[in-house]
Parts: C-alpha cells; structure tokens; sequence
C-alpha cells in the first residue's frame, strides 16, 4: 500500500502535446517534453529505457560536444543525422598570452578574433611552479585593449593569487569552433570525408528541408546543405548584367557593364558560368581588372570560341548572407536576417 511518509513524491506530468525544442526547456511549459524516451524491447520480457536517439552523442567528451542535431534521411532509406557540434582547436601564433589577473587572460595576436564571448576556452597554465591540468573557462566578456590585443574576463577567482605585475605564463591555449558533420544511423559511423569546421558556436544552428536538401543555418556562417551525398556551402549561379563581349585571347575576355557591377564578385579562384549559344562553359577566375566600364576577366581554364554574333550570358557562384533561420512552406524557402540568436536561448 503506499503511504504519504518515509518517501519522496515524485510527479510525473505526461507531454500530452508532444516534443518541443524550439524553446528553452527551461521555460518549457509542462505539457511538452524536450526530448523522447524510447521503450526498447529485450528477452524474457524485459524492457530497456535509453535517450531517443543516444547513437548520435557516441563520440561526446569534453573536447567534443553537440549542439544541436537534424534528422534526415536519404534517398536510399538510411536515417541519418546532420550534426552541429563544438570543438577546441589549439591556438597558435600569439605574441603573448598571459593570466593578468584572477579572472582575466590577456592575449596578444593577429587571431584574437578567435576568441568569442559565449563561448568556452581550454588553458593550462603554470603557477608557482605547479603545472596545472588543463580546464575549461567560460568567456563572459572580452575587451579590445588595442590593436590586436585582447583582455579576456572569466569567472571570478578562475586563477589562484596573487597574480604579479608581469602575470604568469599559459602553456597552451584553445578556443571554441563549430564543426558540422553526418551521422548515418544503419552504419553506426560517420559519413566519410562529410565536415564542414571553423563555424561559429555562440549560436542557435536551425535547418529545415525544402527540394531534397536540408538548410542549416545559424545566423553568422554562410547557409550549408546536405542533400544525403554533399555536406557544403550552398552557392549558387547569379546572371550578370554584361553586354558587348569580346574574346581577347584563350584567357582573356572582356565587356561592358554598368554602374551596378560589383567587383568582389569575382575574386580568384571563384567559379563563373559562361553560356554562349546555350551552350555553358564552367571557368574559374584568375585575375580581373576594370577600367571605366569595361570589365576584363583572365580565366584558369581556356575559353571556348565566340564571336560578334553569338548569344553570351554571364553567370557568378555567389552564396546567400547569413540567415538566424529558415522555414519552408509552400515551395519557398523563408529565411530571417543574419545574426545569431543569443546562446541563453539555446
């Protein structure tokens, strides 16, 4: 019989409206759940209570984490998930980098941009003699002290003191990046050569699938895609207003465009389309130069023959901005502007 004493009541409220992740499940009203639980059959009857989808956290530790993971599935039926993770990579290259105080570091370096607030950072340090065990300290806020030099504040009393006027050396320092990798489910491993790393991580990454291919976005980095074959930055073909081409020499050509040209659209090694007579050529751009209106382009690859009297478009790889998030409905993708919706969130 049970009893109203000797024990603990513990009140377990069912998600009646089912899962809901796109709010704080700190704020998660209690007819939802944040995360499913499966019931796993086993012999003589037994049953077995694991995370919902647990394979996909396999290789979590400290220097690996996720942040948030997509389900997809391809089109050979394997149920996949795209994975938005978080790593530490070591940094190199500073000038100085010290503890100054008990709950500040101060770096010196062209890469201090590195270093977001938000985020975490991994140190190890020596003090007084003692080398201490490399640990994790959250970034509450970062002030640029001059050019290329930063004051890093952490949590209070972080490092022991007294700290001395020269401060005392960090023996080796890593920051926070975000990685995006697949996870097939049937295999149990990782989509071979599928990873896209140096994103940010002081973010909410959000997706959505629309045309075969699952958009994930995360409000800072270009939008990527996968389409259950390609992890990548989504680009895509952009028809320059061009007119009165002219074919110099196998690497050369130029034309006329107008006010509205925009130059960083052809930076080196960016690809373009040329679609003379219907026919596409894919080029890849290894020098431009302006003069006036007339735009001269030397391409890698040799061009194909043209004269006077042929059709020609020109077409430029370009990327969308950032997006904070995207939603399909009714054939379109929508997207919000860019900026990454604040980790408090998350």
């Amino acid at each position: 019989m049970f009893k109203e004493a000797d024990y603990d009541k513990i009140v377990l409220v069912p998600p009646i409206s089912g899962m809901n992740q796109n709010i704080s499940e700190q704020i998660l009203p209690s007819e939802f759940c944040y995360y499913l639980l499966n019931i796993l059959p086993a012999p003589l009857g037994k049953g077995t209570v694991r995370f919902g989808n647990k394979l996909i956290f396999a290789d979590e530790d400290n220097t690996y984490q996720i942040i948030r993971a997509f389900p997809f599935k391809n089109a050979n039926g394997n149920n996949q998930f795209i994975r938005y993770g978080q790593e530490y990579k070591a940094f190199v290259g500073a000038t100085s980098q010290i503890i100054s105080a008990a709950n500040k570091i101060t770096i010196e370096s062209e890469n201090v941009n590195l270093f977001v607030k938000d985020t975490y950072l991994l140190l190890q340090y020596n003090f007084d003699g003692i080398l201490y065990s490399p640990s994790y300290y959250f970034i509450k806020n970062i002030v640029e002290l001059e050019e290329d030099k930063i004051e890093i504040e952490v949590e209070n009393n972080s490092f022991p003191e007294p700290v001395p006027i020269e401060g005392y050396p960090i023996v080796s320092l890593s920051y926070a990046s975000g990685v995006l990798d697949v996870f097939d489910v049937d295999s149990g491993e990782l989509v071979d050569g599928q990873r896209i790393e140096d994103l940010a991580v002081a973010c909410i990454p959000r997706g959505d699938f629309i045309d075969s291919k699952y958009f994930i976005c995360n409000g800072v980095d270009k939008i990527m895609t996968w389409d259950g074959t390609n992890l990548e930055v989504y680009k895509e073909y952009v028809k320059e207003f061009a007119n009165t081409f002219n074919r110099i020499d196998n690497t050369h050509f130029s034309f006329i465009s107008n006010d509205q040209f925009i130059i960083g659209k052809y930076f080196v090694g960016n690809l373009i389309n040329l679609k003379i007579d219907n026919i596409t050529t894919n080029l890849t751009v290894s020098n431009i130069g302006i003069v006036g209106n007339i735009i001269t382009i030397t391409t890698l690859e040799n061009l194909p023959a043209f004269g006077g009297q042929a059709r020609i478009e020109l077409f430029y790889q370009d990327s969308p901005p950032p997006f904070s998030a995207v939603k399909a409905a009714k054939d379109r993708l929508f997207a919000l502007g860019p900026g990454a919706a604040g980790t408090d969130y998350r």
